[in-house]
């Protein structure tokens, strides 16, 4: 099948000038690593791009180096200031762990993209380090159970530090929530998958299209949809992503030919219909952002902390992206015992794990300072989700 290029184009170029959308744009943190990774010898931050292996300048050895002056400076002025948050001793609002260690808390779900960089920094200690304990909560957990809505007031309220979600999901957040880490795009996740006979992006929507109300693949159909000039006046909204392929396989009155997915429902889609094809995937257009959003009123509060959390996740990643088969084996020793731990694994083996971040383009700590700085591409990107 041949996409449409010009017709993806003219809908992004379209969509770019849509309205206005209420967030904000944490860049500080993400120019204060970068700021630091430049300064730390003789090489610059391209060294840190995780794409492109090692070198002297090592993001690591200046985060530490950094952490080490903060320390300093915060022991020297702490008989002014009462002590730093990094030792609990100011710390009211945050909570501290059994080791005296303020704890930094995080909403996340199983799917490797937004687990992996997550788990090995706890795997691999790279927040406690800093002086922190990195918490992990499950969102769809028994023990947490969000809905995006309460994501969003989770965040807000300061109950927890950072939630990990996609950027169209961030525009519903409104006040209180920042959008702080760009962690990447969907490079083959999500897709329309149809089965014979739909050819071309406007045949798709003849007929029932279904998907997850209220997710990126709402988006995705209403991306193509756009893009195609032609309305959605079919469509069928489900709770997950696996009752959608269900409906799909199944046809039915509704005539079902187009399912929005992800992973691994496209996978099983595909395999229960070998005349189906994917018609549109995030490989090919990439408009699904994957983000990290910050707690406004906690970074208020306690900005070294999340200064800290900025620094330990691109340590994290740069050391994920050159070795992640031992990356994984780090994470599953860290999760072996802990059910908690071991329901935010969607896989265990190494090349399953491999392949898993493959679907993602990950965004390195020198593609952030340029997105954070300029600032248009994930506006454009918010506003196009207000605009669907």
């Amino acid at each position: 099948m041949r996409l449409k290029w010009g017709r993806i184009l003219l809908g992004i170029l379209v969509l770019a000038v849509g309205c206005g959308v209420l967030w904000m744009l944490a860049a500080g943190p993400v120019q204060q690593v970068m700021d630091a990774v430049s300064t730390d010898g003789s090489e610059t931050a391209r060294d840190t791009d995780t794409r492109g292996g090692g070198s002297d300048a090592d993001l690591g050895r200046a985060a530490a180096d950094r952490g080490d002056d903060e320390d300093a400076a915060r022991d020297d002025d702490s008989n002014d200031t009462g002590g730093s948050a990094r030792d609990g001793s100011t710390a009211s609002e945050g909570a501290v762990d059994a080791d005296g260690l303020p704890t930094f808390r995080v909403l996340t779900l199983a799917y490797t993209p937004y687990m992996a960089t997550l788990a090995h920094m706890d795997a691999g200690d790279y927040m406690e380090r800093r002086g922190y304990n990195l918490e992990l909560f499950d969102v769809y957990s028994e023990a947490v159970d969000l809905d995006e809505q309460g994501q969003c007031e989770a965040l807000r309220s300061g109950e927890y530090e950072a939630l990990a979600t996609t950027l169209d999901a961030t525009r519903k957040c409104g006040e209180g929530v920042e959008m702080a880490i760009p962690i990447g795009q969907s490079a083959g996740n999500d897709a329309i998958v149809v089965q014979a006979g739909v050819e071309t992006w406007s045949d798709i929507f003849e007929h029932a299209i279904a998907f997850t109300e209220g997710s990126v693949s709402e988006y995705m159909a209403c991306f193509a949809s756009h893009t195609a000039g032609v309305p959605i006046d079919f469509p069928v909204g489900f709770d997950d992503a696996s009752e959608a392929v269900d409906a799909w396989l199944e046809g039915g009155e509704r005539s079902v030919l187009s399912v929005v997915a992800w992973e691994p429902e496209i996978s099983r889609a595909l395999a229960a219909r070998p005349d189906a094809q994917v018609i549109l995937s995030s490989r090919d257009v990439r408009i699904l952002w994957d983000v990290l959003n910050f707690s406004s009123a906690r970074a208020d509060e306690d900005p070294v902390a999340f200064l800290a959390f900025t620094e330990a996740y691109y340590e994290a990643l740069r050391d994920l992206t050159r070795d992640p088969r031992a990356a994984m084996g780090r994470i599953r020793d860290w999760a072996e015992g802990d059910p908690s731990r071991e329901d935010l694994l969607t896989v265990t083996a190494n090349e399953d794990f491999v392949a898993d971040l493959d679907l993602e383009a990950f965004a390195t700590l020198k593609d952030a300072a340029i997105l954070m700085s300029e600032g248009d591409t994930l506006r454009n990107r918010l506003e196009e989700a207000a605009f669907y």
